[in-house]
C-alpha cells in the first residue's frame, strides 16, 4: 500500500474485454492506494501513474501488521478507504448500465 504525501496520481484500469485503459480516479496527498494488497493475496487491479513529482510512504504487509498492533484504529482507516473506493466503483458500474 502507498500513502501519498505529495503530488498527484492517476489510477488506471484496463477493461479485460475491450483492452481499453482509462483513468478511474485521481489520488493526492493524504490518500491511500493499494489497500487491498494488505489483506488479500491477489493480482493488482490497477496501475498508478504519477502526474507530478510524487512522494509517498510504502506500507508493506509486515509493516501494516506492526502498525495495527500499536494503533488498531489504523486498520479501520484503511478499511474505510477501501470501502469508499468499492462504493465509488460500484456506483459507477451501475450508472454505466443505464
Amino acid at each position: 500500500m502507498l500513502f501519498i504525501l505529495s503530488g498527484e496520481t492517476e489510477v488506471l484500469c484496463t477493461d479485460s474485454a475491450s483492452g481499453k485503459t482509462s483513468v478511474v480516479a485521481v489520488r493526492g496527498p493524504g490518500e491511500m492506494v493499494g489497500e487491498l494488497a494488505l489483506i488479500e493475496n491477489t493480482v493488482r487491479s490497477a496501475t498508478l501513474v504519477a502526474k507530478s513529482d510524487t512522494t509517498f510512504i510504502e506500507i508493506t504487509k509486515e509493516s501494516f501488521k506492526k502498525i495495527v498492533k500499536l494503533q488498531p484504529d489504523f486498520a479501520t482507516r484503511v478499511l474505510g478507504s477501501l470501502g469508499s473506493k468499492f462504493l465509488e466503483t460500484g456506483f459507477d458500474q451501475i450508472n454505466d448500465l443505464h
